[in-house]
């Protein structure tokens, strides 16, 4: 049972890993501009439903060189790795959005569930800002440094005519 289970396995991996090839390779041909028959029917089908057959995914394939294809096959590994990697650990996915000086964060736990429903709840707080008594302090904060640079601009320049 186990040995069949890993069959299985390495058969959906395969099957995950040519879908993926299949996607990178439309979308390279539909980047550069080809617009053959395959890549058009593919491209066709829009993302849902899109159909192909063993031998559409080897003519795909076998358009590009070696080099190419092993890159588009680590890449597509790679896409398939991180799929899994976030069905089997759900996370937190957090978001910092900076606005006027206001920071907002948003949190939700990624779903495991393919097929359950989304629902969001947001919870907004005011920030605390500084008070009233505290921003007028700032303020003659600033306007005595600013009486004091006049003021010493003022007593230079005297100095400066006396001396003169």
């Amino acid at each position: 049972d186990n040995a069949f289970n890993e069959d299985a396995r390495v058969q959906l991996h395969n099957l995950k890993l040519q879908q993926a090839v299949v996607g990178l390779n439309v979308r390279n041909g539909i980047v550069a501009g080809e617009a053959d028959a395959l890549t058009g029917k593919l491209r066709a089908s829009g993302n849902k439903d899109a159909n192909y057959t063993q031998q559409d995914a080897k003519q795909l394939i076998d358009r590009n060189p070696a080099d190419e294809n092993a890159a588009l096959m680590r890449c597509a590994e790679r896409l398939i790795q991180q799929q899994d990697a976030a069905v089997t650990n759900p996370a937190t996915i957090q978001a910092s959005i900076p606005e006027q000086g206001r920071l907002i964060t948003f949190s939700r736990a990624v779903a495991v569930d393919n097929w359950a429903d989304l629902q969001i709840g947001l919870e907004a707080n005011a920030v605390t800002t500084a008070s009233w008594f505290v921003r007028l302090l700032t303020l003659a904060g600033i306007a005595l440094g600013l009486g004091l640079l006049t003021y010493s601009a003022g007593a230079f320049q005297r100095k400066q005519s006396i001396g003169a």
